[in-house]
């Protein structure tokens, strides 16, 4: 359900369910999500159904944002990727979201469908934006792409350096600022790979 489309309730049972599931996993009911949310449990059944459905919409409500800076507009692909960039770092590296997935990784073995759940629907849906958006900039003659998929793939863990694995271990992360300064340069390695014939020649010579 796009964000847009919420009414206030919805986004409210949504917003409580997220916490929770951060705060307890996947384990929560929906009896303690109705209870933050401040709505009868029935209200939560009415809006969603399941507590799957609802771990979706609470899955979807992170990553929503990223999604949408993939949007084809008329800005040029760097500018659109160094947007995506910055903001899929700070959306990854963000407490709600990495606690979530610290949760349902410990979990998955309980929950695997809870687990695919979150990856369906963060990593993968993101991946297939990027690869549609980059499919578009190779349509408009920007990059050249064999397979815009594993491109896609390879440009998120450009993105993301070993940052992921410093925050695991507790070790400091780069800051904003060494953030966006990363993000420039990954967008300009990717984009020199995968630079049209004639613009390799002219950077070149």
């Amino acid at each position: 359900m796009p964000e847009r489309s919420r009414n206030p309730r919805t986004q409210n049972i949504i917003d409580a369910a997220s916490a929770l599931f951060i705060e307890h996993g996947y384990q929560v009911n929906m009896a303690e999500i109705a209870r933050r949310a401040g709505v009868a449990k029935q209200t939560v059944y009415t809006h969603f159904g399941t507590k799957d459905r609802l771990f979706e919409a609470a899955v979807v409500n992170l990553i929503e944002p990223l999604r949408q800076l993939l949007e084809v507009d008329e800005r040029g692909i760097r500018e659109s990727l160094e947007a995506y960039g910055r903001h899929h770092l700070e959306r990854w590296l963000d407490e709600r979201t990495a606690g979530l997935s610290r949760r349902l990784i410990a979990e998955a073995g309980r929950f695997p469908q809870a687990a695919h759940t979150l990856y369906n629907n963060s990593v993968e849906a993101v991946t297939v934006r990027l690869a549609e958006r980059l499919g578009v900039a190779a349509q408009r003659g920007e990059i050249v792409i064999d397979d815009a998929t594993v491109a896609a793939e390879l440009l998120i863990g450009m993105l993301f350096g070993l940052d992921g694995d410093r925050r695991r271990m507790g070790l400091p992360m780069r800051n904003a600022t060494q953030r966006d300064a990363w993000v420039r340069h990954a967008v300009d390695v990717f984009l020199r790979a995968h630079a049209p014939a004639q613009a390799k020649s002219a950077n070149e010579g």
